[in-house]
């Protein structure tokens, strides 16, 4: 009778325990956690990283246009666009690259349970995917811009003049900014002064 007695006040302990547990989790907020548990509402979710991710490509497209239709040389222009589609090519191949990687990360995760990191790496997932798809189709359009204007270019070809460009702005900047030795005398002075040149 007594073991049953002190088996019954156990019981009522932790009956007390288990309420003031509940009540504690009942005191946090968990209007994010209802919102995550329903289908609709995650797919909501992803839907609003995808569309953040377009516009912040599209963003960033419009400022690159901008910057170069400001620049006014129509000889760069058609090289200036192609390293402008080079450049969400290789956007394009960094987050499909990210994804690869992502996949092999959640299976991994998966195996060690550790499901809130999958849920977290599910949502960049989202945002990678979405960058890349995005960064694709803008460097469709740049390719379609540049084939329906006839001007077409290599992309290797561009991107290594604008490094020769580069190159001779670097040259020239180097030049500019290279010091006289003192005590060297300019050849336009030599002769100004009566000296002669060998």
């Amino acid at each position: 009778m007594a073991a049953a007695s002190t088996l019954n006040s156990r019981l009522r302990v932790l009956v007390a325990k288990t309420f003031r547990a509940e009540k504690l989790y009942n005191s946090i907020p968990n209007a994010q956690s209802e919102r995550l548990t329903n289908v609709s509402a995650l797919a909501q979710s992803a839907n609003d990283i995808r569309a953040k991710e377009w516009q912040r490509t599209h963003y960033q497209l419009r400022i690159a246009l901008n910057e170069v239709l400001n620049v006014g040389n129509s000889s760069t222009l058609v090289e200036n666009i192609v390293a402008l589609r080079e450049r969400f090519h290789a956007r394009a191949e960094e987050s499909a690259d990210a994804v690869e990687l992502g996949v092999e990360s959640i299976t991994d995760t998966a195996a060690r349970h550790e499901f809130a990191h999958i849920f977290r790496l599910s949502v960049e997932m989202i945002r990678h995917k979405a960058r890349a798809q995005a960064s694709r189709i803008v460097m469709e359009e740049l390719t379609a811009v540049l084939e329906s204007s006839g001007r077409s270019l290599n992309p290797e070809e561009a991107l290594k003049r604008l490094e020769q460009q580069e190159a001779v702005r670097q040259a020239a900047k180097e030049v500019v900014e290279t010091p006289m030795p003192s005590n060297v005398i300019p050849l336009r002075r030599r002769f100004a002064v009566g000296g002669r040149g060998r």
